[in-house]
C-alpha cells in the first residue's frame, strides 16, 4: 500500500514538472517572437 502510494505521488510530480516545462517553453517561445 505505502509503496504505491509513493509511486503515483513521484508520478503525479512528474507529470506536474512535464507540463510546467511545456508551459515555461510556450512562454519563452511567445516572448522570443
Amino acid at each position: 500500500m505505502e509503496k504505491n502510494e509513493i509511486t503515483s505521488l513521484i508520478v503525479v510530480d512528474r507529470k506536474k514538472s512535464l507540463s510546467g516545462l511545456l508551459t515555461l517553453n510556450l512562454l519563452l517561445k511567445k516572448g522570443i517572437e
